[in-house]
């Protein structure tokens, strides 16, 4: 959850300074395959138990959900 915070507070950071964001895109919203590291890094908002392939939502999953739904949060610099 701390690299999207870090990430989105950059994103605010950018379009304080007037940078013409239009969107943010999460790197993937499912745990999957990585070419380079294969399945060992979990990037998505969705863990998958890879046996069972059970989906169970992320701390950082139910966090983003509510950014989207407050359309915004408070960033350490206010």
């Amino acid at each position: 959850m701390r690299y999207l915070r870090e990430h989105l507070a950059q994103v605010k950071r950018a379009m304080d300074e007037g940078v013409p964001v239009k969107g943010y895109f999460v790197w993937s919203a499912f745990d999957n395959f990585e070419w380079e590291h294969g399945y060992g890094p979990r990037f998505g908002l969705v863990r998958v138990d890879y046996k069972t392939l059970e989906r169970t939502v992320k701390d950082s999953g139910k966090w983003f959900a509510e950014v989207i739904r407050e359309n915004g949060f408070e960033t350490e610099q206010g």
